[in-house]
């Protein structure tokens, strides 16, 4: 059985949320820390949300092939560093990560034996409302991101398990049944 699982789903569809509160019922999954170029939103925390880089920060950790996979995903970078996936599967422990979809070919391709879990959105309707509640964008950014929703909905028949998230206590179950 597979300690390495990465989930992907569209932005505003709930990922966060459901990985906050898996940690909260299973403390022993360690979630792995993506590096980002993208600004620190409203009470996020480098190191634990993300790893907050700059874009010559970020380009030395690619000369240097310190990530297991890294992209352009809305005007930012984003990557997946070897460190934090690496140091705990040597550990034992069931690593979590969360990132898009290109990443997370790119690692299904070099680690066939990761699980791909995917959220879905009830509907596009219900995700465009969930993008406008979190009032971090304006409406061409939440436009753009439903865009990137609609191609990305499109690659989760590639993936190995698919989550609705329409009740969150279901989805939760639905994930720790997966997890383990």
């Amino acid at each position: 059985m597979s300690q390495f699982f990465i989930i992907s789903g569209p932005s505003g569809v709930g990922k966060g949320t459901l990985i906050k509160k898996l940690l909260e019922k299973k403390p022993s999954i360690h979630l792995a820390v993506s590096a980002t170029t993208r600004a620190k939103r409203e009470g996020e925390v480098d190191g634990k949300d993300y790893h907050f880089f700059s874009q010559e920060a970020f380009q030395n950790h690619i000369k240097n092939e310190s990530f297991m996979e890294w992209c352009e995903v809305h005007r930012a970078y984003y990557g997946t560093l070897y460190s934090e996936v690496q140091e705990n599967l040597s550990l034992g422990k069931k690593v979590l990560l969360e990132i898009d979809v290109q990443g997370a070919k790119k690692i299904k391709k070099a680690m066939p034996e990761v699980v791909l879990i995917f959220i879905l959105p009830p509907c596009l309707e219900v995700l465009h409302e969930r993008l406008k509640k979190r009032s971090s964008e304006d409406e061409l950014t939440i436009k753009r991101r439903l865009d990137v929703a609609k191609l990305e909905l499109e690659q989760s028949k590639d993936y190995d398990f698919l989550i609705v998230n329409d009740d969150l206590s279901r989805a939760l179950d639905r994930l720790i049944g997966i997890m383990g």
